[in-house]
């Protein structure tokens, strides 16, 4: 599952393939010599194989790599902690709460404030109508915790309100 990413010099008739494979929708192509040009295009790797593929984009001139700037304090990942449950009251006290940014099966992720930081950070809130519901959310935050790789999200705090938990992350 996930997406092929396709390349060609532009006006050859040679395609190969870039990524295969790839889970999101961006992707930095490394192998394309600068200053030529070249075509892209995407399919689509589902259950039933790969799709058709896209209409192929308007030819792109490669240029030296360039450096990403570095993020801006208020948007640095902090340091991989080990959350505690804490009472959901405290979430109202530590957080604004903002515009909806994501929903899932599980829950609804927003955009909040930390009140005292201005620290911005997401919060996906998960309805617990069953106990068993809970049970789930502490052992996502248990997994959560035991996970450290720069290329995964971190924990930054879980509240337990009466009917939903609240995962604070990066």
């Amino acid at each position: 599952m996930g997406y092929t990413v396709e390349a060609r010099k532009a006006g050859s008739d040679d395609r190969y393939t870039l990524i295969s494979g790839c889970h999101l929708t961006s992707y930095i192509a490394r192998g394309p010599k600068k200053n030529c040009q070249y075509e892209f295009r995407v399919r689509a790797q589902i259950v039933h194989g790969l799709s058709e593929p896209s209409k192929p984009s308007t030819p792109v001139t490669t240029a030296d790599p360039v450096e990403e700037p570095e993020p801006e304090d208020h948007e640095t990942a902090f340091a991989p902690l080990n959350v505690e449950i804490e009472p959901g009251s405290l979430f109202d006290k530590q957080y604004s709460l903002h515009e909806e940014v994501g929903k899932g099966r599980f829950g609804i992720v927003y955009r909040v404030t930390e009140k005292n930081s201005g620290v911005r950070r997401t919060a996906k809130i998960i309805k617990c109508i069953i106990a068993k519901d809970k049970e789930k959310v502490c052992e996502e935050v248990d997994i959560t915790n035991s996970l450290r790789h720069p290329k995964l999200l971190q924990l930054g705090a879980a509240y337990e309100r009466q009917r939903e938990m609240v995962m604070v992350m990066e």
